[in-house]
């Protein structure tokens, strides 16, 4: 280690950039963790240092949280506390609308600095709407509950603005523990969402009783699994909030171009230019209807698997554990598993083929519902998307000039509005009038039949193009 330590003040001495002190030592056999930690202990003060041990902890608690409030968990919740179809439905569209405008206002407003005494205050706001929630639960008010799913998408769409910044207050040479975290937090997610189904099976919605002892005297109350498992979620993300609330570092907005005023009129200038040409108006569209497919799944596959599953393989809300713990296990994974098949096939017709087998998803909940197909189709579907979100990225890349991509993808994001306003109540009301099985078959054929075919076009478009130059 002490070899090491020279080693590295050397390069520092020389003013050599840090990655490149960095891949010189590990090319001589250097363990990672070794050379980041060390790499971070002399490039920076005991103050940055408490500060990344803060973010550290921000994050740990972050993902425990995201695991135990997850959104399938949510909704059964909200259905047992008497929600139909039609209004889990309208609620989670409304959490999307606002996803988009709220996104869009804090773009217009946070031009310039935003100081450290406001960052803590989405993720505090988050972790209360829990409480609000489990109160909603107690008392089966469905409007409340409602309520409460709604304020806590706002604190969570701030929280998530905010936490995309946080990066620049750290460079490259942050401790092997942060590395690890950002590697690795989706498996802390995924063992959070089965400990929660877990816990949610064991200690039932209607309460347990929990009756002891103590010094002569008997004490004796109910305890519910949803209340143990939202409160350690919504404690997570209070103490993440005052957390980042503690940071002395302002995060640095990037500023628009000079001659915008607003964002939103960032926005209108590029949309007049993305107009003019048709390929990217059909990808936003197409984009913006595969979203909406995404949302109207996710609000529901939970439910379904807690309904009509609950009498096999383990129960209720292990099922639906199990299941999206998979799912998030296959999002970590995805990424490797997309690059030696795009190599193998192509990066565009991966575009295709990645829609397809995302189509996979809901077809097994229509035509064979049972645990095990609906889990390797899951497994399935997720890494579709992984396969899609790759390809269209690079699609993108290849339309799109380098100078307008930023702006193309947040008016991607800004274009799932209108859409949504028609598709999500239809979607949610062909859910209510008939069934879910209905609904999913209806969601994958717009992924095989409307979907799929647009992006094969705009593929074969995209390589007649290139032959012609």
């Amino acid at each position: 280690m002490n070899d090491l330590l020279e080693r590295v003040k050397k390069g520092v001495e020389s003013e050599k950039p840090i990655e490149e002190i960095r891949d010189e030592l590990l090319n001589k056999g250097y363990l990672v963790s070794d050379v980041d930690n060390v790499i971070a202990k002399l490039t920076s003060s005991p103050k940055e240092r408490n500060q990344q041990n803060k973010i550290i902890g921000k994050e740990f608690l972050d993902r425990i949280g995201f695991g135990f409030s997850s959104q399938q968990y949510l909704n059964i919740l909200f259905l047992n506390t008497g929600a139909t179809y039609l209004i889990i439905g309208l609620i989670n569209g409304l959490r999307v609308l606002l996803n988009s405008v709220i996104a869009m206002f804090l773009r217009d407003i946070n031009q310039g600095r935003l100081f450290r005494k406001y960052l803590g205050y989405p993720g505090i706001i988050f972790g209360f709407s829990l409480f609000l929630l489990i109160f909603a639960r107690m008392s089966g008010s469905v409007p409340l509950f409602a309520f409460s799913l709604i304020l806590g998408s706002i604190g969570l769409i701030v929280y998530g603005d905010q936490h995309t910044r946080l990066s620049s207050l750290f460079n490259k040479t942050s401790s092997h523990t942060m590395r690890w975290i950002a590697q690795y937090g989706l498996l802390i997610t995924a063992a959070s969402i089965f400990f929660a189904g877990l816990v949610l099976e064991l200690v039932p919605e209607t309460g347990m009783p929990l009756v002891f002892t103590f010094l002569g005297y008997r004490f004796s109350w109910t305890i519910y699994g949803y209340l143990l498992v939202f409160e350690l979620a919504a404690i997570s993300f209070i103490l993440s909030g005052n957390m980042i609330a503690t940071l002395k570092n302002r995060i640095k907005i990037t500023a628009l171009p000079s001659r915008f005023t607003s964002y939103s009129e960032y926005l209108q200038y590029h949309m007049s230019v993305f107009m003019r040409d048709r390929i990217l108006v059909v990808l936003l569209v197409t984009s913006a209807i595969m979203s909406i497919v995404n949302v109207m799944g996710a609000s529901f596959y939970g439910v379904f698997i807690y309904q009509f599953l609950s009498g096999t393989a383990f129960g209720g809300y292990i099922n639906v554990g199990i299941i999206f713990t998979l799912a998030t296990i296959a999002s970590f994974l995805g990424p490797s598993i997309t690059r030696p098949m795009t190599r193998a096939i192509g990066n565009f017709p991966m575009l295709v083929f990645g829609v397809l087998l995302m189509a996979i998803m809901p077809l097994a909940y229509y035509f064979n519902p049972n645990i095990y197909s609906i889990a390797l189709a899951t497994v399935i579907g997720v890494i579709g998307a992984s396969i899609v979100g790759t390809a269209q990225g690079l699609l993108i890349g290849e339309l799109v000039r380098e100078e307008y991509k930023k702006a193309f993808f947040s008016i991607s994001n800004v274009m799932i509005i209108i859409p949504s306003i028609v598709l999500i109540p239809l979607l949610s009301y062909v859910a209510a009038l008939y069934s879910l099985r209905q609904l999913f078959l209806l969601l994958a054929l717009i992924l095989i039949f409307i979907v799929a075919p647009v992006y094969f076009f705009v593929v074969l478009w995209h390589q007649k193009k290139n032959l012609m130059v």
